[in-house]
């Protein structure tokens, strides 16, 4: 994704979602799921093609699932006060 390194582009992520608090929820919950996805990727790329097991790596995913789960709260907790 434009010739950056992934550490780059996951400390914007990292930055993004730490100031998300005035973001529409809907746009959080599609900056979540984009990087969810993108974790599940690399995930398949670690365990099934590089056959390896990497710490830092597996809790980057943990991570990133957790803001996703949390972003998801977010997103539906707005929808039951509209009921």
């Amino acid at each position: 994704a434009l010739d950056w390194a992934n550490a780059s582009l996951g400390a914007i992520y990292y930055m993004i979602m730490l100031g998300s608090a005035p973001l529409p929820r809907a746009l959080t919950l599609l900056i979540a799921s984009m990087a969810c996805a993108f974790s599940l990727y690399l995930a398949y790329v670690l365990k099934f093609i590089l056959e390896d097991l990497c710490l830092v790596c597996v809790s980057s995913y943990v991570v990133n699932g957790l803001i996703f789960v949390f972003a998801v709260r977010r997103f539906m907790a707005k929808k039951k006060r509209k009921d």
